[in-house]
């Protein structure tokens, strides 16, 4: 049965699960400081599997982008829409948390690599263009595969649904193909190779089967099927586990976390649960949180490290109070920066919405 009566209603559910996949990835990345900058690992390394974030990031936003804009695939007139509305919302916000690190870097070289001074570098970073290495803004290098889905997504606007179909098939195949050749041992053989066929890309394909599946069925025992996901995330979450899966962390948390969509999804399209307020608005502050908690982290981290040095209690003070900063910081961004800019981009539309009616 095809299920039509959800619409486009906002997924509250599915919010609050964004904001936790943020928490996820500021808990993992003050965890590998922790190990590194102090020695030992926080919190005995139980957030560990805290990267898995990011798969519920891709799989989520395959889910969303398909869920709202299915209806434009084939019709090429909506695809100014759909590239504007994307380009403003990863590009503006990304160049405002990397832009202050590029002087940082310059006068504070301690804290990089020595890579994101080069210019070439610079440039790619703010373009989200993949390279061989992480971008000025380490967290980038998701947004570079956000990027490409979106021209993916973007061809499957201009193409017959078909062919676009067939594509997809092709390239989820292809990419299927190549990370089990590397799994085999065989090395790669460039990182635009990796890049355009890493099987984290199958997660967005993921998330695009979950909307379809979820716009034509009204889904059976969605309750089972997210605490199923939960259990199977759980599990990965044990230490070795991701090691001994074929796909690494597709298997063990893009999985999951289709599993954990789907139930949830349909939870909020059927039988949605009352949301907190502060749920609510980490989900929608968990853009902010990811770009900006990284270098929070490390600025907290080397500032205040030297006071926990020696003990076991003021080490995982320093952290947790890193974390606190990173998630203030990343909340901080997200009213004064994210949301304003936000608003005047959607003015902005608004606005020559009405100037193009009044001359049509």
């Amino acid at each position: 049965m095809e299920n039509r009566s959800a619409g486009n209603r906002k997924l509250l559910l599915l919010q609050t699960l964004r904001g936790t996949a943020a928490l996820f990835v500021v808990l993992y990345h003050a965890g590998g400081m922790s190990l590194f900058k102090l020695g030992n690992p926080f919190l005995n390394g139980v957030f560990g599997f805290g990267s898995a974030g990011v798969d519920f990031f891709f799989v989520l936003s395959g889910f969303i982008i398909f869920y709202i804009h299915s209806k434009d695939l084939g019709h090429k007139g909506r695809l100014k829409s759909f590239i504007t509305k994307r380009l403003q919302r990863i590009y503006p916000i990304y160049w405002l948390a990397t832009l202050p690190l590029i002087p940082f870097y310059f006068l504070f070289p301690a804290f990089g690599e020595g890579y994101e001074k080069n210019l070439d570098v610079i440039a790619s970073s703010l373009l989200l263009i993949p390279q061989s290495h992480p971008p000025v803004l380490s967290v980038g290098w998701s947004l570079s595969h956000e990027m490409l889905f979106y021209l993916c997504f973007s061809l499957a606007i201009l193409l017959p649904p078909r062919l676009s179909l067939a594509l997809a098939w092709v390239w989820g195949t292809a990419t299927l193909a190549f990370s089990l050749t590397l799994a085999s041992g065989f090395p790669s053989p460039s990182y635009l190779a990796d890049f355009f066929f890493n099987a984290r890309n199958l997660e967005f394909l993921a998330g695009c089967l979950c909307a379809y599946a979820l716009r034509r069925w009204t889904l059976p025992a969605r309750d089972l099927i997210a605490f199923f996901g939960v259990a199977l995330f759980a599990i990965a979450a044990l230490p070795g586990y991701r090691e001994m899966a074929p796909l690494g962390y597709v298997i063990a948390y893009g999985v999951p976390s289709a599993l954990i969509l789907l139930g949830c999804a349909s939870r909020d399209m059927h039988a949605p649960l009352k949301v907190p307020a502060f749920l609510d608005y980490l989900g929608n502050a968990s853009y902010s949180i990811y770009l900006v908690h990284f270098p929070l982290l490390q600025v907290t981290i080397k500032a205040f490290g030297s006071l926990g040095r020696g003990s076991v209690v003021g080490e995982h003070v320093v952290i947790f109070a890193s974390v606190g900063i990173g998630i203030l910081g990343g909340c901080l961004f997200h009213s004064f920066v994210e949301k304003p800019l936000l608003q005047i981009f959607k003015q902005w539309s608004e606005n020559r919405q009405k100037l193009e009616k009044q001359f049509s």
